[in-house]
């Protein structure tokens, strides 16, 4: 294994179960590190697999000798990961192939090319070159994922990545330009919403800011398809509809 490079790890993983087990919090971050950070082929064993960014191939061997678990204990873990929507399996033989749900919450894109030379994108050096490339979007995004972070008070759920960040920011803007704003303290509101109507899917989530954003809506809902005599009325449309324009004309 590849010891250069680096991982983000949220500080929120302190309140979720996986750090209340010290032999799976040992697991979880050497899952982490085996991971691949891009699309590749790897010869194992005589044999050639092609693994996507966020994949990883172990054995539940492997996996017991490289932590703290015995081999029953590491088959149940990555159970409970797959339940948990944390990972997906399949199994090839005595081999596993895991895939990471959200892999960008541990290594964001934008960092990539700070991983191999092992310099977190925060570095001064790194900043400086980024602000120097990035931009006037990026800048705007980067603001507001750097607002975000500071309200320590919001427990995300771990497929609610930067992205989903970003529209989450996207729509408290909406709701200022309509005259309705939203206040930090019920972030944690739409956060739960967002959660519970996709169903832990970040495509889903997606799909519902865009919807609630395009629409001007004060609540957050899932998209419906329209009947054909169904029309779409909001006496705020037009302040949804051009920031979301906006907001897709920069990405």
């Amino acid at each position: 294994m590849s010891r250069v490079g680096w991982i983000a790890l949220q500080k929120k993983i302190f309140d979720h179960w996986i750090y209340d087990n010290d032999k799976y919090f040992k697991a979880f971050c050497y899952l982490l590190g085996i991971t691949h950070h891009k699309k590749q082929s790897v010869l194992l064993k005589d044999k050639i697999y092609k693994v996507e960014r966020g994949d990883a191939l172990i054995s539940i061997r492997g996996l017991s000798d490289k932590t703290s678990l015995s081999p029953q204990e590491a088959r149940t873990f990555l159970k409970l990961l797959v339940k948990d929507t944390i990972i997906n399996t399949r199994v090839n033989q005595n081999l596993t192939h895991l895939s990471f749900v959200n892999y960008e919450s541990y290594q964001p894109k934008r960092h990539i090319a700070n991983t191999e030379n092992n310099t977190p994108s925060n570095t001064p050096p790194a900043r400086e070159k980024q602000d120097k490339q990035s931009s006037n979007k990026g800048k705007s995004r980067e603001d507001a994922l750097a607002y975000l972070d500071k309200l320590d008070f919001l427990n995300f759920p771990l497929f609610f990545d930067d992205d989903l960040k970003y529209k989450l920011f996207i729509y408290k803007k909406m709701r200022k330009l309509i005259k309705k704003p939203l206040i930090d303290e019920a972030f944690q509101g739409i956060i739960n919403k967002v959660d519970k109507l996709s169903q832990g899917l970040k495509d889903e989530a997606l799909a519902i800011f865009d919807y609630s954003i395009e629409n001007s809506y004060q609540g957050i809902f899932k998209p419906k398809k329209p009947l054909e005599h169904e029309v779409i009325v909001s006496a705020d449309y037009t302040a949804g509809r051009d920031i979301f324009n906006e907001t897709n004309e920069k990405d």
